[in-house]
């Protein structure tokens, strides 16, 4: 496996950055194009940081999320019932 750069390359249109599906939210590669070098730069520092320090942790999508909140949601009265009626 390639290291991971994440470094701005210069293209047809305009200054790109490849984010790793390690890195994405989609869990899929993205390209991002920039109109200049420093807003490119802009993005990639804060995942390069991210990257260095071991912190990548996936993101999941939105209903995905959604879907895991309301889950939560509903095994958290599940359990609120379960704790009231007990007789220990």
């Amino acid at each position: 496996m390639k290291p991971i750069k994440l470094l701005p390359k210069k293209s047809k249109k305009g200054w790109r950055l490849n984010i790793p599906p390690i890195l994405s939210e989609t869990c899929k590669r993205r390209r991002l194009f920039f109109r200049s070098r420093e807003n490119a730069e802009r993005i990639a520092i804060p995942l390069r940081k991210t990257l260095r320090i071991g912190e990548v942790q996936r993101i999941p999508p939105f209903t995905k999320s959604r879907f895991a909140i309301r889950a939560y949601e509903l095994l958290g009265r599940e359990h609120q019932k379960n704790s009231f009626n007990r007789t220990d």
